[in-house]
């Protein structure tokens, strides 16, 4: 068994090595006009349903399973989304190969964009979160792990104190997240050392530099 995993593309589509498994943690659009939401969409469903396709018809990988991001206003509006060979998971879970994998898009501070939850709204979704759930797939990172966002952006963490009280209550095996370009790479959550894994393949300045990354270790528990 193989398990790759991404996110923050984008729109910069990596080469995918042959896998059983694709798991891709939001942020999957290029930006067209962000002033305007229904615009913004329409452009990216377009794209989805065109470059995106292609790719996803291409790459090795035997199943996707996927989640939005901040910058992909076209999942706001479902009637946007083209019916894609994947697995879209919005607040929501699936089994695959006898693991329970749950994805959810939310992030907090950035009102302005796709998937902005404020505490009370965050504080809900992460409940939903069932304590069998064996990987978290979510947008935005925990509060002080792998949130730090640089001086550009106030040099402060960013990350979302419901997914830490998520984290405590359900132990799952990994937390995959994406959302700060800065923090890619393997990280460990303070209190309850859970494996929290940044996936961003892009870095602050939007370049496709960071591999896809190999979490198999997960799914051999």
């Amino acid at each position: 068994m193989k398990v790759l995993a991404t996110s923050d593309l984008h729109g910069r589509l990596p080469a995918i090595e042959p896998c059983d498994l694709l798991i891709i943690a939001g942020d999957i659009c290029p930006d067209y006009n962000i002033r305007d939401r229904l615009d913004s969409a329409v452009e990216q469903g377009r794209w989805l349903n065109t470059v995106f396709r292609r790719w996803l018809a291409d790459i090795p990988a035997t199943s996707v399973i996927a989640i939005a991001g901040n910058h992909d206003f076209v999942f706001e509006n479902e009637a946007f989304v083209p019916d894609l060979p994947w697995v879209y998971l919005r607040d929501e879970g699936v089994s695959w190969e006898g693991h329970f994998i749950y994805g959810l898009p939310w992030v907090p501070n950035l009102k302005r964009w796709a998937f902005y939850g404020d505490s009370l709204a965050l504080r809900a979704v992460y409940e939903a979160v069932p304590e069998y759930a064996d990987i978290v797939v979510s947008h935005g990172p925990p509060l002080h792990v792998a949130d730090h966002v640089g001086p550009q952006f106030g040099d402060i963490d960013v990350g979302c104190i419901e997914a830490n009280m998520m984290l405590h209550r359900v132990k799952p095996r990994a937390f995959l997240c994406g959302h700060i370009h800065e923090e890619y790479g393997w990280h460990e959550h303070k209190t309850t050392s859970t494996p929290v894994v940044n996936l961003s393949h892009v870095n602050t300045d939007y370049e496709p530099v960071n591999p896809v990354v190999d979490i198999t270790e997960f799914f051999d528990a």
